[in-house]
């Protein structure tokens, strides 16, 4: 699953590196940030929704992609965000499944529509 956690404030739509010798530079923690993230349309509704939601940062693209990103096909950040979670849940699924031959609990932090019938 793709993080930014330069996009500390849930605001930056466009990020840029702004190591010349790479990032993280030489002797740096891997956590540094090398990336300059700026707002460049503060109306965007998929980065800036009409609503409030009750997560510890306040906006949806805190320490992650902003949700107007783009996948391959032209694919919205925001439609396709917790599909890898998703996908981790089915596999996990399958594997106790053909391991243990019966239906496993599985606690993911990590939803999306019909998490509830893999975990």
């Amino acid at each position: 699953e793709i993080a930014n956690f330069c996009n500390t404030d849930g605001t930056g739509q466009v990020c840029a590196n702004t190591a010349s010798s790479g990032c993280p530079a030489a002797g740096a923690s891997q956590t540094e940030c090398c990336l300059s993230c700026k707002t460049v349309d503060g109306s965007n509704s998929l980065d800036f929704p009409p609503y409030a939601i009750k997560n510890v940062y306040n906006k949806l693209s805190t320490k992650t992609m902003a949700m107007s990103g783009s996948h391959y096909g032209d694919i919205k950040v925001y439609d396709a965000h917790n599909l890898y979670g998703l996908s981790e849940q089915k596999a996990t699924n399958k594997a106790l499944v053909d391991t243990i031959g019966k239906r496993p609990f599985i606690l993911s932090r990590s939803s999306f529509i019909s998490t509830g019938v893999h975990s």
